[in-house]
């Protein structure tokens, strides 16, 4: 017995249409990171490139006809075409870094090891110019302000680890050429390697400036 569709039912099924191959934004996307690459190239930025497609994509596209890109507000437009359609398309491209981040929050005064952090990935347009994004340059780096998890950290809420600390005895070095001379010293305040302090001569009761070169170790020029 033949089953015969009800007038609505085969209206709905023609409203729907053939269906679009799941594959086909991934195909779009491959061509236009290609395309886009191959144009811009180094002026694209630091980082993965990443992109937004906006259009609908019809199945079946094999190349990109035509592409342009607006650098400030980072939309393209493209035409893409297959063997028997051309299609308009738009979207938006960026590019990603992955910066490393504390995983969990850290106190100031606390040292940041390469346990206490992860990478996450960051649009590079959104990174600040004074953000770490190399994780050598946390480890080791004394918390400033409370750090959260997941969240960037700017240099200046890091410092190097004192190697001299406020009010205690330090080696003061004084270099003429090949010619040291030692004396005793204290460390008016706290100085990571290669900082410049005060630093009190116990011997003269002089205060100078010198360079943190060690721990407990400045050197001074007279």
């Amino acid at each position: 017995m033949r089953h015969l569709l009800s007038p609505l039912a085969l209206a709905l099924l023609l409203a729907v249409g053939p269906a679009v191959p799941a594959r086909a934004d991934a195909d779009a996307d491959a061509l236009l990171r290609a395309a886009i690459h191959n144009r811009y190239g180094s002026a694209l930025g630091q980082g993965e490139l990443r992109l937004r497609i906006v259009t609908a994509i019809a199945g079946g596209m094999e190349k990109v006809e035509a592409l342009n890109v607006d650098p400030g507000s980072r939309r393209f437009a493209a035409i893409l075409s297959g063997p028997h359609q051309r299609q308009r398309v738009e979207g938006e491209i960026w590019t990603e870094i992955e910066i490393p981040v504390p995983n969990r929050r850290m106190a100031p005064g606390e040292i940041i090891t390469d346990g206490d952090l992860t990478l996450i990935p960051v649009r590079t347009d959104q990174v600040g110019q004074r953000t770490i994004t190399d994780r050598a340059g946390l480890i080791g780096m004394e918390a400033r302000r409370v750090l959260s998890p997941g969240r960037p950290v700017p240099a200046s809420s890091i410092a190097a680890q004192p190697v001299v600390q406020r009010n205690r005895p330090v080696t003061l070095e004084y270099r003429q050429g090949a010619l040291l001379i030692t004396a005793r010293g204290r460390a008016l305040a706290d100085g990571a390697l290669g900082e410049m302090i005060r630093v009190q001569n116990l011997d003269s009761n002089r205060t100078l400036a010198a360079t943190v070169t060690g721990p407990d170790t400045v050197s001074a020029a007279e």
